[in-house]
């Protein structure tokens, strides 16, 4: 397999996983603390990344990283949220339908 199918198949395990790990974590974590800390980790992980990376990942205009900015705060963060909060309070069954 190529490198492509290898990421694509990773990417896809750990976010199956989530659920599961969100659902063991709110015995002991809130909701908004798990979503902290996983864009933290995130956030994290994607400079390196970006840093130790080959590849320019550079925009070539300044107004396309305030859009890349509000479409991850809106857009990720928000579908994170409420995840998280499906998870939390329901099973891992009927939040993977909402």
């Amino acid at each position: 397999m190529t490198n492509g199918y290898t990421y694509l198949i990773l990417a896809a395990l750990c976010y199956a996983s989530m659920g599961v790990f969100v659902k063991v974590l709110s015995f002991t974590l809130e909701p908004f603390t798990q979503l902290f800390l996983r864009l933290i980790v995130s956030a994290v992980l994607t400079f390196l990344l970006v840093v130790y990376s080959k590849k320019s990942f550079l925009l070539k205009r300044a107004s396309d990283y305030w859009l890349i900015l509000v479409m991850g705060i809106i857009g990720y963060g928000l579908h994170l949220s409420f995840y998280t909060l499906a998870l939390y309070h329901n099973t891992i069954g009927n939040a993977f339908f909402i």
